[in-house]
């Protein structure tokens, strides 16, 4: 490591020390850190978007609000046991064929159902909410559900979720129609950024 802490520290020490100098420390002594964390409770767009999709759920049915999602959640884990059986096989094409499914189910099951159980969405109740959380992001995606949810809810959305100001009602490339944009674009972004890449 090079710089003024490779003549102070070993190799072993130094994760340790660091870690407690950028986080436990700063807290301690009441020092401002520079985050970009915003306080939902006091941004008026943001009240009004709740309100808004509080009013849309009361509206809807459970299969519109939980249903649909714990399909294709049930789909994406029979798909990945079924890219198990693709595995399995000599033939070189159903064999990447079964790598594709695997990627694609453990994506659905990582960032999709991970991401609805951040939101509280994957059920009605929150307990059962954070258990899934847990297994879809922790178990499942190895990174940690809460520190998700709070990067996620606390500081990403504030800023795309104001109505008017980067809102999922406007996409970004307008070339495209809006089913491609939101289901296929991503898929091909990957794509194309490791052909580029």
């Amino acid at each position: 490591m090079v710089g003024p802490l490779s003549e102070k520290y070993t190799h072993s020490s130094i994760d340790v020390r660091l870690c407690k100098q950028a986080l436990i420390e700063p807290l301690q002594r009441n020092v401002t850190m520079a985050t970009d964390h915003v306080h939902l409770k006091r941004l008026p767009e943001f009240g009004v978007l709740s309100k808004q999709i509080s009013s849309l759920e009361q509206k809807s049915s459970w299969w519109d609000c939980y249903g649909v999602e714990m399909l294709i959640h049930l789909i994406a884990a029979a798909s990945w046991l079924g890219s198990q059986l693709l595995l399995g096989t000599s033939n070189l094409g159903i064999y990447w064929l079964g790598i594709f499914v695997m990627g694609f189910s453990h994506t659905t099951i990582n960032l999709k159902a991970a991401h609805m159980a951040a939101h509280d969405a994957v059920c009605s109740s929150k307990a059962w909410n954070r258990v899934w959380a847990f297994i879809c992001s922790d178990y499942w995606g190895t990174f940690s559900a809460d520190v998700s949810n709070s990067i996620h809810i606390k500081v990403h959305h504030p800023h795309t979720n104001i109505i008017g100001l980067g809102d999922s009602s406007t996409w970004r490339a307008p070339f495209l129609p809006r089913f491609l944009y939101m289901f296929l674009s991503p898929i091909l972004a990957y794509i194309l950024v490791q052909l580029w890449s």
